[in-house]
């Protein structure tokens, strides 16, 4: 059971860590709430690191991350964080 769990979370890394920093994005949102443009930057490097790791990683390694061609996962992934930021 541990072994399967493992492999899932070493798939799975990536988007497992972009959630984390949009988690932690959004926590300092809720905590410090004046400084909403520091959050959005936070949000929007956690996106731009999905572009990074969806254009490093090969389909099977990106995980949830992967959702169409590779191509087109990173121009998204580029696109909608240079909108946020």
């Amino acid at each position: 059971m541990f072994a399967r769990t493992w492999r899932w979370l070493r798939i799975e890394l990536p988007f497992a860590i972009a959630v984390a920093a949009a988690a932690a994005a959004w926590i300092y949102l809720l905590a410090f709430a004046g400084h909403w443009r520091r959050a959005s930057g936070v949000l929007a490097v956690a996106v731009l690191g999905c572009a990074i790791a969806r254009a490093a990683l090969p389909r099977e390694r990106a995980g949830l991350l992967a959702v169409r061609d590779r191509w087109f996962d990173v121009l998204c992934y580029l696109l909608v964080g240079g909108v946020i930021l």
